[in-house]
């Protein structure tokens, strides 16, 4: 009668966890990208991005080249840079169930001194027997976006 008991509880228990094993992928892929275009050089624009990720608590997991995960992401001229930020996990505060969300962030240098920004936002909200990814973001990014220009006092 007790083992009863006891299984009928971690049963219970496990449940309410939601799908623990479920996690938010490193890359993520360009289902609701927001892009901007910033009129300053590709290195500066990098350093305001990863001071501006630094300042809003977003820890970088990794820097790589975008065409390891994409082919389009190839570039053609040899002079051209690009890069691809990878944050870490954050956690998000939520009222019933647990929520998570990872930034990638793709710099390219365009020419004359452009840089276009492509951020892509990922959530994972896990609640009980469900867990559901939203890529918008609109006012996080649009926070990004604003401080990153702030720092290049654009």
């Amino acid at each position: 009668m007790i083992i009863k008991k006891i299984l009928v509880l971690f049963l219970v228990s496990f449940s309410l966890i939601g799908c623990a094993s479920v996690g938010i992928p490193k890359y993520i892929k360009d289902n609701h990208p927001y892009k901007h275009t910033f009129y300053a050089d590709f290195d500066t624009v990098l350093d305001a991005t990863l001071r501006t990720l630094d300042d809003l608590d977003w820890k970088v997991a990794a820097k790589s080249d975008p065409a390891i995960y994409e082919q389009n992401k190839v570039l053609k001229d040899p002079q051209a840079q690009q890069i691809l930020i990878l944050t870490e996990v954050r956690p998000a505060p939520l009222s019933a169930g647990k929520k998570n969300a990872r930034l990638n962030i793709y710099l390219l240098q365009n020419q004359d001194k452009r840089t276009e920004v492509e951020i892509r936002y990922l959530t994972l909200t896990s609640v009980p027997f469900k867990s559901f990814f939203d890529y918008k973001a609109d006012a996080i990014v649009d926070k990004i976006l604003q401080v990153i220009d702030e720092k290049l006092g654009q």
